[in-house]
């Protein structure tokens, strides 16, 4: 499962709201039998990219986008 936009607004960072949408994509993703959850985060964006080691997602690539670095992200469900 690919998720493309994750959101949290600046006022809710740091309250579980992130791991909590992350445990509940896991969730459907197993649920529909889905190996794997796949994230891209901005590299500067320093609180999801930590949100994502913080919860184990492994680290498989950085591309560039626009001009910007994406941090490529993956995690076994099943």
């Amino acid at each position: 499962m690919g998720v493309f936009v994750l959101v949290v607004l600046s006022e809710r960072l740091r309250q579980g709201i992130g791991r909590f949408l992350m445990d509940h994509v896991e969730r459907l993703a197993r649920e529909r039998g889905l190996p794997f959850v796949r994230w891209g985060a901005y590299a500067v964006n320093p609180f999801s990219t930590a949100l994502y080691q913080a919860i184990e997602y492994d680290e498989r690539a950085t591309i560039t986008l626009r001009g910007t670095g994406l941090v490529l992200f993956e995690r076994r469900v099943l």
